[in-house]
């Protein structure tokens, strides 16, 4: 269903009509561009969200069943649950996954020494869409 709203349905008359309404997701309405990634992100977030808890409930169940018929200790079960979070939480930082804050705070429009795009040339692919988004 998302990916009807991301894409565009095809059969949607006003869309395919080249309609640039508020919810048309036409490249000339950058508004609507970020609203669809957004709700992209949400997706995928809630979609990661429900195998999480599902594999939690796996393991949970699974180390509760080996506690109570005492075939591992509850000593012995925290102590490798620990290192393997540790470690997982090693792997986590060195791949870099995670959130990234820029904490210089750089004010985009400030920066120099920046490559030259010829715009002109690529205006056919991108129809300006950088250029209508303002950050301050």
């Amino acid at each position: 269903m998302l990916d009807d709203q991301v894409k565009g349905d095809p059969n949607d008359q006003a869309d395919s009509a080249g309609d640039h309404s508020p919810l048309s997701a036409e490249p000339s309405n950058p508004q609507r561009q970020i609203e669809l990634g957004f709700m992209f992100c949400h997706s995928v977030v809630s979609e990661n969200a429900q195998h999480l808890v599902e594999t939690a409930a796996t393991a949970y169940a699974w180390s509760e069943l080996l506690l109570e018929k005492g075939i591992i200790e509850a000593a012995e079960y925290e102590e490798r649950r620990q290192k393997i979070y540790d470690s997982l939480i090693r792997q986590v930082e060195q791949s870099g996954l995670g959130l990234y804050l820029n904490e210089e705070h750089t004010d985009k429009y400030a920066l120099t020494d920046l490559p030259v795009i010829d715009c002109v040339e690529r205006i056919h692919l991108c129809r300006a869409v950088c250029c209508t988004l303002h950050f301050r």
